[in-house]
């Protein structure tokens, strides 16, 4: 095979492990690709096109040593101009209305962080609550991390500033259904009841929210102890929980009520 930029590094490696050292040798920013995890993420996302951006090289250099590498040197000037041109100017996007407006802002600069960043920025993105936008601000632009945006249908708009800053903003994403399954890995979109404070603790005013709600809906209540009579309370109508301490005098209570299977069943059905 001929290697091009828009071919996947997944795929080159498939039949040619050996590149992965001939592109760890192009630049120091590679070096990170020892790291098993770090190399699949990448590669699964990736193309030489972007990794050639990432590493601020040449995308001719690149791509005439891995194919001078595997012998394809020849079949690679046949291309033309693949095989000359350097990396393309990205169509500059118009910036979105939405990053005007946004309300909160959790910025993560990574540019001081050691090792591998994307799993730490994928958490930080999970955990967006309602109306909030993650900034990561980083000193190269985080391709692979922007194919996986795209791939996984998320929002999200990036820009290069003058300074040489590159800042990515990420929307938080609503999960259009909650199951019984995937709930807790969704709970950044629950609703917050601070009962800390209060001079009354109102387990009335408790009990009204959880009635209030249909199943695939849930709340997380924040108070200094876990109201263990509550939860009793809320599993006879169909509620499921777990709990977080955050220290000594705070836990989060997290609630879900569940969905019956005759109603996950007429769901399937229309």
């Amino acid at each position: 095979m001929i290697i091009l930029a828009k071919t996947k590094i997944s795929v080159a490696l498939k039949e040619h492990l050996e590149l992965k050292k001939v592109l760890m040798s192009l630049s120091p920013k590679f070096n990170k690709l020892e790291n098993n995890k770090i190399f699949g993420i990448v590669s699964k996302w990736a193309s030489f096109s972007d990794v050639a951006k990432v590493g601020k090289i040449s995308i001719c250099e690149l791509l005439h040593s891995l194919n001078k590498e595997i012998g394809n040197e020849e079949a690679l000037y046949s291309s033309f101009p693949e095989c000359i041109k350097e990396l393309e100017k990205e169509k500059k996007s118009v910036k979105p209305l939405w990053v005007d407006k946004i309300n909160q802002l959790v910025i993560f600069d990574v540019r001081e962080l050691n090792g591998f960043f994307l799993p730490q920025i994928i958490e930080k993105q999970k955990k967006l609550k309602m109306n909030q936008v993650l900034q990561v601000i980083n000193d190269f632009d985080l391709v692979p991390l922007k194919r996986m945006l795209e791939e996984n249908g998320d929002t999200f708009y990036s820009e290069e500033l003058k300074n040489g800053e590159f800042h990515l903003f990420i929307k938080y994403k609503k999960v259009e259904k909650l199951t019984n399954e995937n709930w807790k890995e969704n709970i950044e979109q629950f609703e917050e009841i601070n009962a800390i404070g209060m001079k009354e603790y109102s387990f009335e005013l408790i009990v009204k929210k959880a009635q209030s709600l249909k199943q695939g809906e849930g709340f997380v209540l924040k108070q200094i102890f876990e109201p263990i009579p509550l939860i009793n309370m809320l599993a006879s109508m169909g509620f499921e929980y777990f709990s977080e301490q955050k220290d000594t005098f705070r836990f989060l209570i997290y609630f879900f009520k569940t969905v019956s299977k005759d109603d996950e069943s007429r769901k399937s059905d229309r």
